[in-house]
């Protein structure tokens, strides 16, 4: 009888821990509320939905997030958008005709590489590499977004690059980490810039 009753608690035991594996991995790879707020965009996109839940809510999506953060703070950015061009922050125009002048001035030096593992656009030999610090929730990167995009399209060729890179000020921006995990998980799917558009185009329903 004794031995009846151990096996039933050992059962029992095992199926309790099982559960609680599952739960863990169930959580660990569904979005949480406001990372939610994004599905319909990944589904406009045409992505696999369920690697792109289990994209926004990995570890891993979080620490690419966390790297732009560091590197921010390591380079003593403090708002967004924040732009270095070759290096050094600037005062970016935010219009094309502008923007384009501006380029053409820093054009004189020598092609200098891409970063690594870094979401760029343009020129994949560039005189000229802007570095923008960005928060997807900030109105006024959402206003220098339409811009940049306008450029790239015009002139993808004009020796000049865009590296993206996160810098969500959560202190004042509550969703601005999720869309930007939102955006590491499109671009798992080889769509980060999609995303990325997408987003800003429509900042003002998904950040309310």
């Amino acid at each position: 009888m004794n031995q009846k009753y151990l096996l039933i608690g050992a059962s029992v035991f095992i199926f309790f821990i099982a559960g609680l594996f599952y739960l863990a991995h169930l959580d660990a790879t569904t979005p949480s509320g406001s990372e939610a707020k994004f599905v319909s965009y990944a589904e406009e996109l045409g992505l696999d939905i369920d690697q792109f839940s289990a994209d926004i809510a990995s570890d891993e999506v979080a620490a690419l997030v966390d790297a732009g953060i560091a590197e921010g703070n390591q380079r003593q950015v403090s708002s967004t958008p924040t732009f270095f061009v070759n290096g050094e922050i600037v005062r970016l125009p935010n219009s094309v005709p502008d923007m384009k002048a501006f380029f053409d001035t820093m054009k004189d030096g020598d092609v200098l590489p891409l970063p690594e593992d870094a979401w760029t656009k343009g020129d994949s030999e560039p005189k000229v590499i802007v570095e923008e610090f960005s928060d997807m929730e900030c109105p006024g990167c959402g206003a220098y977004a339409p811009t940049l995009k306008q450029f790239f399209d015009e002139y993808p060729d004009d020796e000049v690059a865009l590296v993206y890179k996160h810098f969500p000020l959560v202190s004042i921006h509550p969703f601005a980490i999720p869309a930007a995990k939102a955006a590491e998980a499109a671009g798992k799917q080889g769509k980060f810039w999609e995303m990325h558009d997408l987003i800003f185009e429509n900042q003002r329903e998904w950040s309310r």
